[in-house]
């Protein structure tokens, strides 16, 4: 209620009255400290006053009262009483009995003594003290007297008359001069309020005259200023608003693109925000995952429980990686497994606003298809048992190298090895021994060859080793480890015994023997075949005599 009203003032009347409330303030606290430096002075006054009267007592009375005459004492308090301001007078010895009382009763009790500052507001008109009579610094008794505070509260009141009277003629003065300051103040921001009006309704061609080099002037100039920049600025918003109109309409356009497109796409996407919200799932999403459509503003938690169903259960924790909400997501790529036997890849993207998640882009993938194809693709060029190349695959990796090292004019090493005794070896410990045999054969000579080099099972129990940029006398080296390699190799069958088999190599060498791939070939199978017949366990360079490292041991009891 008190702002309302306070705020239905005109600036002109709030000066004026906050002025005279200042004013009025200042007065009162002036008028306060003048009446409390008053009754400091009286006190003093008081004080100074008793301690003549206590001197004079003091030198009138110690001999008579250390005579014991009691008339004399008598006279003397008779005579000291008759000064106005003492209302009576107590003369107690030093046990304190009394000897002689004027302007008071005998049998009367003397009232309490006062303490501490002067209260001239109370009914009581008597200040009651007390003065000690000592005689050669002995204690002999004390005067009981009352002053009157008459004279103090007359000279109070007198100098609160007056104050009070030069007061109010600083008020009245101080408030005219002050309601002139104000009027010649508020004249000119008067006319700034009535030109901001016009501002507030649209006139922007208002200006306010400036005549004054002052504040208010400054202020006028200002305003002209202001109310030209928001002219200026208001068209500018005007035409802003019109291109961000047509930038609606494009930014509309491209959103019904965008939204076509990823809804074109066979892979599923969906959009979630910071806080678990969906804010887009295209239908792509709904079909990978036979759910209903997902609609924008569904919380996440309330889809994940439906994707759980659609996975094997090892696979489910990673669909729990979508509810995460903290930090920043990596983009590792996870495959899922459903339970009808599709594979799904899952990616995610995290949106970023400054150094902020903002939310999470979401991919998923059917690659069902696409692995399938390239699993038949690795079949058609790999051995399913070791899975080394394949006869198709060393032919594939040898035409590239030889096309390889014809640029770069650099030796080519094709190895051919065939098995020695495997076939007993396999009659001996059954087919299951065989693949053993032939699956740690595989290993023994991909662990012999070079970074680049490539080991491929040609079917049965022959092998194959390309080794680009391999000169003749490394490669009879080469050959040399995977012949010990092989023969260090212990099987032993379910009836206890121990197999071990051989291995015969034949090498040739690209462009030294043969240029193309299957010339190379034959030269290699040529001479793998002259070292089995040779005494086996050996090895051969095309062109050569073979090298017999010590004959085939094929069981050992």
């Amino acid at each position: 209620m008190t702002r309302r009203f306070w705020s239905g003032w005109s600036l002109r009347t709030k000066l004026i009255t906050a002025g005279g409330l200042v004013q009025l303030a200042a007065a009162a606290v002036l008028q306060l400290g003048s009446i409390g430096l008053l009754e400091r002075t009286l006190s003093a006054q008081a004080a100074d006053q008793t301690r003549q009267v206590g001197t004079l007592l003091d030198q009138a009375i110690a001999a008579p009262l250390a005579q014991r005459d009691y008339a004399t004492l008598q006279q003397t308090l008779d005579l000291v009483r008759n000064d106005d301001p003492i209302r009576y007078l107590v003369l107690l010895d030093h046990r304190g009995k009394l000897v002689v009382a004027s302007g008071w009763e005998p049998n009367r009790p003397l009232p309490p003594r006062d303490q501490g500052r002067i209260d001239l507001d109370r009914a009581d008109t008597t200040l009651h003290l007390e003065v000690p009579i000592v005689l050669a610094d002995q204690p002999l008794g004390r005067i009981e007297l009352g002053l009157s505070t008459e004279r103090l509260r007359e000279a109070r009141h007198a100098f609160l008359r007056h104050s009070m009277g030069i007061a109010a003629a600083a008020l009245a003065l101080s408030m005219a001069v002050f309601a002139a300051i104000a009027f010649a103040i508020t004249r000119h921001l008067a006319r700034l309020a009535r030109a901001s009006q016009q501002v507030a309704a649209g006139d922007f061609d208002v200006s306010v005259p400036v005549v004054t080099q002052d504040e208010i002037g400054r202020l006028g100039a200002s305003f002209n200023t202001m109310a030209a920049t928001i002219k200026q600025r208001v068209a500018a918003l005007e035409d802003s608003e019109h291109r961000q109109h047509l930038h609606l309409i494009a930014a509309r356009e491209e959103q019904a693109r965008l939204t076509t497109l990823l809804g074109a796409m066979r892979h599923g996407i969906l959009f979630v925000d910071a806080q678990q919200q969906i804010l887009y799932a295209n239908a792509a999403f709904s079909q990978l995952w036979a759910v209903p459509g997902v609609l924008a503003g569904q919380r996440l938690d309330d889809l994940v429980p439906l994707l759980h169903h659609r996975v094997i259960a090892a696979d489910a924790l990673h669909l729990d990686a979508m509810r995460q909400t903290t930090g920043r997501r990596d983009a590792t790529v996870r495959e899922l497994r459903t339970v009808d036997g599709r594979l799904l890849v899952q990616r995610c993207q995290s949106v970023t606003e400054g150094n902020a998640a903002s939310g999470c882009l979401w991919f998923h993938e059917d690659v069902t298809l696409e692995r399938q194809a390239q699993q038949h693709a690795w079949e058609a060029v790999h051995d399913a048992l070791t899975g080394l190349l394949n006869r198709r695959g060393l032919h594939e990796a040898l035409e590239r190298t030889l096309s390889l090292a014809a640029r770069d004019r650099a030796p080519v090493a094709l190895m051919f090895i065939d098995l020695d005794d495997f076939k007993r070896a396999n009659d001996l410990g059954g087919h299951r021994t065989g693949d053993e045999i032939l699956v740690a054969v595989a290993r023994a000579l991909s662990a012999q060859t070079r970074p680049g080099d490539t080991t491929a099972r040609l079917g049965g129990d022959e092998f194959a080793v390309l080794c680009p940029g391999l000169p003749a006398e490394p490669a009879g080296h080469l050959a040399g480890r995977l012949v010990a390699a092989v023969e260090h190799l212990r099987f032993t069958t379910a009836s206890g015994l121990v197999l071990q088999v051989g291995c015969s190599i034949g090498i040739a060498l690209s462009p030294l023997h043969a240029r193309s791939g299957e010339e190379l070939v034959a030269c290699a199978d040529g001479a793998m075949y002259r070292a089995k017949q040779r005494g086996k366990n050996g090895w051969v360079l095309c062109g050569d005599e073979p090298t017999q490292t010590r004959s085939t041991i094929s069981a050992i009891p």
